[in-house]
Parts: structure tokens; sequence; C-alpha cells
């Protein structure tokens, strides 16, 4: 029975604390997604209403819209720094009591400095581990520009996060599962120094 609630956690699995994030910058009328910040763009996704094509394509601009602000350095801190990140998943793409469900569940992902991420769960589960790599044209959403990849190819649920960094120094992720659909998008915070 765990390994059925825990292949059903790790299906969607993406995201992290079980309350958002304070968002209070007004999005700016009449100029898109591309040009907002995070905060902006994390805010309009909140309010659209559930499985809103308009929220995955304005967090896909946004995306494309990081690319060229990317630079292996700024990316290469995933793989080199040791810290700790909480997650949150602004967009998903299944019920909302599912996502409730996850939100909850996931923390976040610890980083070892090495190249690994491990992700963090309020459940005991096995070790999920993800291998960071640098890409210098990003292989889905935008081949133009820079991204990391996080790939966790574990035995419940492979899958692959598309990361670039904010100008807030926060990590925006598109998670892709093997079955080839995105599951979600996910913000990474650094966690506070406790």
């Amino acid at each position: 029975m765990m390994h059925a609630a825990l292949l059903t956690l790790l299906v969607l699995l993406g995201s992290a604390q079980a309350f958002a994030p304070t968002i209070d910058p007004t999005p700016e009328p009449n100029i898109g997604c591309q040009a907002q910040t995070l905060a902006a763009v994390t805010k309009m996704v909140a309010e659209a209403p559930p499985s809103d094509l308009g929220a995955i394509q304005c967090l896909t601009e946004f995306f494309t819209g990081l690319g060229p602000k990317q630079t292996q350095l700024s990316l290469a801190k995933l793989a080199t720094t040791q810290k700790n990140y909480t997650g949150y998943m602004h967009w998903f793409n299944g019920t909302k009591e599912m996502l409730d469900q996850y939100q909850y569940m996931w923390i976040g992902i610890d980083f070892d400095g090495k190249g690994t991420g491990t992700i963090t769960l309020r459940i005991e589960a096995p070790a999920d581990i993800g291998y960071v790599e640098y890409h210098e044209a990003c292989p889905e959403l935008d081949s133009t520009s820079p991204c990391a990849t996080i790939d966790f190819p574990g035995d419940f649920l492979p899958r692959k996060y598309y990361t670039r960094v904010t100008p807030s120094g926060e990590f925006i992720s598109f998670v892709k599962v093997a079955a080839g659909y995105y599951s979600d998008v996910n913000v990474l915070t650094p966690a506070p120094i406790e």
C-alpha cells in the first residue's frame, strides 16, 4: 500500500510547501508575460481558472524571456553549491485536490554541491535523486538559450526539470515526465538558513 501511495505522489511530484509565498506585485497592464516579474506572473497564474491554457502559455513566455539572461555560472549554482530549496507548484496538470495533496507532501530539493539534488518530503519515502546538467541550448521550450536540467531517473517516476534562474534568484522549472507531458511548473526558492 505504501508503494501505491508513493507512486501516486511521485506521478505528479515537483511541488513544495503547503502554502504559497506572499505575492504582492500587480501585473503591469498591456505587457506580455516575458516582461513581467516572477511574482507578477505567478499572481496571474494563481488567479486563472484550473486547467487554463493561458496560465501555462504565460509561464512558457516568462521562461522563454529569461533565456537571453542565463549564464553558465548562474545555472551552475544548482550543481556546485550546497543549498536547500523549498518548492511551490504554480501550475499543475491535474485536479486542485491532487495539487493540494502534493503541495503539502513536497518540501523541496536539497542540493549537495556535487551535481545532485534530493527531493525532500513530509512523508517517508525512498531517496529520489536528480542529476544537474548545464545545456548551452535548452533541449525543451527554447533551444536558443541555456538552461539546466535536473534529471530524476528513479524507479517510481522518471522525470526531468527544465530550469532557469530568475532575476530574484529563484529557479523556475517545467517538469516533464517520461510519458512525454508536463506535470507541473514549479519555483525553487532558497530555504532560509536555520
